[in-house]
């Protein structure tokens, strides 16, 4: 019988509401963005290992969601996500449909996935320049995790679809709070860990 474990917020979960604020100035608890704080090295990106991966469609079209990974100078891993083009530059979608690329920076959510099955995130994007409001789950699994579910607002939960460098992006319309998105992780061991926020 499997194992079943249940985690509220931990190290490697962050909920985020950001609109153009840094997911790592969410986990310092600052929110200004005219000055960031000094990134910490957990966060800043090691030379060479960013990474970009398509994910999941937005409900209105234009560019997919993606998920731009790296390993930090300290060996965590960590994850942002974006809009990504075909050709696959990742950034912010602009209100004339295009995608504005943002350079690597320590803007990811890093976490340890030698030790968590998962590294979770939320992060809002409030509406702006006729864009609408959206809230995304995404994230990065570890080798060992074998299914993913996760709910989200006005439908139950569903299977999630890994990409090849294990990530995952999950798009919701409008702005949700975090308890909206169960998420329940299944490693090959048969252990269940299900993240309640």
């Amino acid at each position: 019988m499997a194992a079943l474990r249940f985690l509220g917020i931990a190290a490697a979960v962050l909920a985020a509401t950001l609109a153009g604020v840094a997911a790592a100035s969410a986990l310092t608890g600052t929110a200004s963005q005219s000055e960031p704080p000094p990134a910490a090295e957990q966060f800043v990106p090691r030379d060479g290992t960013t990474r970009v991966t398509p994910g999941a469609a937005d409900p209105d079209g234009g560019p997919r969601w993606g998920v731009r990974t790296y390993t930090s100078r300290e060996g965590q891993s960590c994850v942002e996500v974006g809009r990504v083009t075909p050709g696959g530059r990742y950034g912010r979608l602009e209100a004339n449909g295009e995608v504005a690329e943002l350079p690597s920076a320590p803007s990811g959510v890093c976490g340890d996935l030698d030790v968590d099955p998962v590294i979770l995130a939320i992060n809002t994007r409030a509406a702006r320049g006729g864009l609408p409001a959206r809230t995304v789950l995404y994230g990065q699994a570890a080798p060992d995790v074998e299914a993913m579910t996760a709910g989200a607002p006005g439908r139950a939960a569903a299977p999630v679809a890994l990409t090849g460098e294990r990530t995952f992006v999950v798009v919701a319309e409008g702005i949700h709070e975090a308890s909206e998105f169960p998420v329940d992780v299944r490693t090959r061991d048969g252990e269940v860990t299900r993240y309640r926020w």
